[in-house]
């Protein structure tokens, strides 16, 4: 006979029940333009909590995978979750695609949160597109989270040409949304590639002038000089 003994979460502790469901319209990384995505979960700035398998050749993984992190968790104002999407490179270092935080405060509700999250490039001076589909759940005993019940998702493959759906709730995101906010991006990097081709001629003309200017002018220079030269004298 078996006994199960259960253990009392510490007041200071927390669950965190995170599932990294699928991306959307990643940038393509690679040569052959795909990328090998994978999602790095960490918790503030050093705890890690785990990362997907990599997907190959897609720009659309789907990676329906879950992580529970169980532990003490500072619920100030800085306090955050980080999902770094990477490139998987095995000559290099993975490359990041995009970068999602969220605010431990906007879980602070003990419910599950679904959302569709923008894809944020790593710094200024890289541009990034994607979406991040997540659904996470903080609470304070376990049992809170499984007041939904569960299916296992790698035995789930509803995904049809309307809607994402996801266990739990079953709750529908519906893709108009996604698409239109795809069609908002596609016109925005047009408009940006635009305006750095037009820098690009702004700054091939100025470098032009530059380069044509001090010709003229030390022709100018020649011209004056050769007039200010006195006459040679015979004597």
């Amino acid at each position: 006979m078996r006994t199960f003994l259960k253990i009392r979460d510490s007041p200071d502790e927390k669950h965190l029940y995170i599932d990294v469901v699928e991306a959307r319209s990643l940038k393509s990384c690679d040569a052959n333009g795909w990328s090998d995505p994978f999602v790095q979960i960490t918790l503030g700035e050093k705890t890690k909590i785990g990362k997907t398998r990599y997907i190959e050749r897609t720009l659309n993984p789907r990676w329906a995978q879950r992580f529970h992190y169980n532990g003490p968790i500072d619920m100030n104002h800085n306090a955050y979750i980080s999902f770094v999407v990477k490139d998987y490179d095995t000559m290099s270092s993975d490359d990041v695609i995009g970068i999602v935080e969220i605010a431990l405060q906007d879980l602070a509700n003990h419910k599950w949160c679904q959302k569709w999250y923008r894809l944020m490039p790593e710094n200024e001076k890289v541009t990034t597109r994607g979406w991040l589909l997540l659904r996470i759940h903080l609470c304070e005993k376990a049992e809170d989270a499984f007041a939904e019940i569960f299916h296992d998702h790698d035995h789930d493959n509803t995904h049809d040409e309307e809607h994402v759906h996801v266990h739990g709730n079953e709750q529908a995101v519906p893709l108009q949304t996604l698409q239109a906010a795809e069609a908002h991006d596609e016109q925005v990097e047009i408009k940006d590639r635009e305006l750095a081709e037009e820098k690009e001629r702004e700054e091939a003309q100025k470098t032009s002038g530059r380069k044509s200017n001090p010709t003229s002018a030390r022709n100018n220079n020649s011209e004056i000089n050769q007039e200010k030269l006195p006459e040679n004298s015979d004597n």
